[in-house]
């Protein structure tokens, strides 16, 4: 199954109440479980839908939405 999807660029296209669901639903994770909540939460996207998406492509997103928090 393909799927398109969107990638914030910037930290002004997250919204406050993904990061606040993001807050909320990672609390107490780590690793790949956290990357995978990333994806979910501000990719605005089913979990069903991240559980299906391989290894690279978490990792890739979670890379590119992590540098965000990096200042």
């Amino acid at each position: 199954m393909k799927a398109k999807i969107t990638i914030p660029e910037t930290l002004n296209e997250i919204k406050l109440f993904q990061y606040q669901e993001f807050l909320v639903k990672s609390e107490g994770l780590t690793d790949y479980d956290l990357a995978q909540c990333m994806v979910e939460c501000f990719l605005s996207l089913p979990k069903v839908v991240v559980l299906k998406m391989s290894l690279k492509e978490v990792t890739a997103i979670f890379l590119i939405v992590f540098t965000f928090f990096i200042v």
